[in-house]
This record gives C-alpha cells, structure tokens and sequence, in this order.
C-alpha cells in the first residue's frame, strides 16, 4: 500500500530488479538450516519484494502502453506470465524430487537474484525512470 500511493515512482528500473535480488536471497534462506524467526523474517521480505516489484510493473504498464492499447498488453502479460509459472512449477517438482526441497530453495533463489543482478548491469534498465 505505501508504494501504490505514489502517483509517479521514480527509478523503475533499479527498484523492480533490486525487489526481485532482494526476493531471490530471502527465497534462497528458506534452503538453509536456519531459525524460525528468520525464516518468518524472509517470508514478510520476500512477499513484500514481490508485491512491490508487481506494483512498479503496473505502473511501468500503465504509462508506456498508449491507454488503447493497454488492455490488450496487459492480458498478454497475465498469460504469458500464467503459462510460464506453470512451467516452472513443473520444471520445481521434477527437480525438487531428483535434489530435494532445501537444495531447490537455495539454487532457485540464487539463481533469481543472480539474473536480476545481471540484468541490473544494462544502463538502460538502471537508467529507466
């Protein structure tokens, strides 16, 4: 709710990939041999990451899309993003039954705030306001 009451957001690009490096290591934890509290901890980051990462995406949607058009682009990046989770949970059981839950969590989270630290290198995502 505190970053939806902003009718302009500032550094898109750096706050999306720094949610999803922040939301990969916090998944990362859940892997590792660590208390309850902490993994309570990095459930409440990891969700609050997510949802501000989601929240600057629509508001990314909302104001590069020309407005008849947007209707149509945000559907295709529901489906699209419907169809791909699915794939990933798939690709998640068959891999989680062949190295176990915590290995999962860990390569799966790294991997995840790996990618994004990469995609965060390109000046233009940096750069996007």
């Amino acid at each position: 709710m505190w970053i939806g009451r902003f009718s302009t957001i500032r550094q898109r690009g750096r706050i999306i990939y720094l949610g999803l490096i922040l939301a990969g290591l916090m998944l990362a934890l859940f892997g590792l041999p660590v208390s309850l509290p902490v993994l309570v901890t990095a459930a409440l980051v990891n969700g609050a990451a997510l949802e501000i990462h989601g929240q600057v995406w629509m508001n990314i949607l909302q104001d590069v899309v020309p407005r008849e058009r947007l209707g149509r682009v945000a559907s295709i990046d529901s489906l699209g993003s419907l169809h791909c989770s699915r794939l990933g949970f798939a690709i998640a059981g068959w891999a989680t039954d062949q190295l176990g839950p915590a290995a999962i969590f860990t390569i799966g989270g790294g991997m995840t705030a790996l990618l994004a630290l990469v995609a965060l290198t390109h000046p233009a995502i940096r750069a996007f306001d």
